[in-house]
């Protein structure tokens, strides 16, 4: 046993050095973590809302290329719509909830019960928003894969506009594409931003 002398010339006891660390140096960790955190945390959300929109921007892709190739395929017309969770197309250019694709057996641009639902994309993703161009509420392949339609751009918006937003355009070939910008080359804007 060791033993301390103190000034006094007591002898005082030997206490042995803690392997602990002190209140103050976890206070002091503390703050530095809690500043790393708040320095990382905007960045994390902009991460999150861009993957958001990189993910909503390749599930329109895979579907338009879908309904596209079936078209070809069945030697019929083939369209996607907007839906909501009751399996239905709606005229809407808001493209939020996801949306479905039909084979459009008679023509007529409508979902009819006797048509084949080939595909259903549901988002329950609040983080995106999808709108198309020019008031369209739907998306027609022709049985050559021509679009029925003139060229038509489809945004795809972070809701809490802290990631880019991006396009997915269709030319009247029928063939997409995705752009950081719109068809006139005019950087893309948001309805609610």
């Amino acid at each position: 046993m060791k033993i301390n002398h103190s000034q006094a010339g007591r002898l005082a006891p030997y206490r042995p050095r803690t392997n602990g660390i002190t209140l103050i140096e976890s206070l002091v960790g503390l703050s530095i973590l809690g500043l790393l955190i708040s320095f990382g945390t905007p960045t994390l959300a902009g991460m999150i809302a861009k993957h958001a929109v990189t993910a909503e921007t390749n599930s329109l892709m895979t579907f338009i290329n879908y309904a596209r190739t079936e078209a070809i395929m069945r030697q019929s017309r083939v369209a996607l719509c907007p839906s909501t969770e009751n399996n239905q197309c709606q005229p809407s250019t808001n493209w939020d909830h996801g949306w479905l694709t039909y084979v459009d057996s008679n023509e007529n641009r409508r979902l009819d019960p006797e048509e084949a639902v080939l595909a259903i994309h549901q988002s329950d993703d609040d983080q995106t928003q999808v709108h198309s161009s020019r008031g369209r509420t739907q998306l027609s392949f022709l049985p050559d894969g021509h679009a029925s339609w003139s060229n038509g751009t489809y945004r795809i918006c972070s809701t809490s506009g802290k990631a880019e937003p991006r396009a997915v355009i269709v030319s009247t070939t029928g063939r997409p594409r995705i752009s950081a910008v719109d068809p006139r080359g005019k950087p893309l804007t948001c309805p609610n931003a």
